[in-house]
């Protein structure tokens, strides 16, 4: 049964308590959590997608290649909650903020026949997707993703679904809330799901609904565990499901601190 809870393991609680009062948890860090703006500037997207994205992109090649050891992973969770709400034979547009490698979109649409899928991120996505050029159904747009929907929306543009997966973690809340705002205004639903490891949480209960949208709960190395029920609240987008999932979700090796959550919205007209 999904849950807006987990219980912390007491050792592991005792564990994490004890890193950060010796000084071990990069959380502790605090110049990684300083940006609070609502938009990157030029230098920050040059340097995101310098020294990450594209040092990033290599290992995303490696991995599940069949479809069946696809559709059981974390990445395709999205789309695999997309054909749930959708229902089969039902087409639908969709649009990935930070996809990187496309292999479940393109699993997606071979199973989802009509359906499309925008993928979005930082650096030259089209060359590194050439996996997938004779796809018609995906479309790859590079750049700062909260610029190309914001050029979708001056333009008339509308999607089913706009996605974030394993993506928001890196995204201060102010500036995810720019995406939110932005989102209603070409969307019809949003999905999040996000990798948390709490490793470094001290507390025996993290409940997702008691995280604040603008004071998240700081992971390390500048992630953050987000606040969706209040986050959807403050951006006017109505709650359809928020929910933890274990390490055990996925036909995929994780540790046991090793979480993920979801949350889904719904943007009225």
């Amino acid at each position: 049964m999904a849950e807006d809870f987990i219980l912390i393991r007491h050792r592991q609680a005792i564990s994490a308590g004890l890193k950060r009062l010796f000084g071990l948890c990069p959380q502790l860090d605090r110049s990684l959590y300083s940006f609070r703006e609502p938009r990157l500037s030029a230098d920050q997207i040059n340097k995101l997608r310098n020294n990450y994205v594209e040092k990033s992109m290599p290992k995303y090649r490696d991995g599940a290649d069949g479809e069946n050891d696809v559709i059981f992973t974390s990445e395709y969770y999205t789309f695999r909650k997309i054909e749930g709400y959708a229902g089969k034979n039902h087409p639908v547009s969709v649009c990935d903020v930070g996809c990187l490698y496309a292999k479940a979109a393109d699993v997606f649409t071979k199973r989802n026949p009509g359906s499309t899928v925008t993928n979005l991120d930082f650096s030259n996505i089209e060359a590194f997707n050439d996996d997938f050029s004779d796809n018609r159904s995906l479309e790859f747009v590079s750049g700062y993703p909260l610029e190309s929907l914001e050029r979708f929306a001056e333009e008339g543009r509308k999607f089913d679904y706009v996605t974030f997966n394993r993506v928001a973690i890196f995204i201060n809340p102010e500036q995810l809330i720019s995406y939110l705002t932005v989102i209603k205004k070409i969307a019809k639903n949003v999905i999040f799901c996000e990798a948390c490891n709490v490793q470094f949480h001290n507390r025996a209960k993290l409940n997702l609904r008691e995280i604040k949208h603008l004071n998240p709960v700081k992971m390390y190395d500048g992630m953050y565990i987000h606040g969706y029920a209040e986050m959807f609240k403050a951006t006017g987008i109505e709650e359809r499901e928020i929910y933890w999932l274990n390490n055990h979700a996925f036909d995929q090796k994780f540790s046991p601190e090793h979480y993920f959550t979801y949350a889904a919205g719904r943007i009225s007209d």
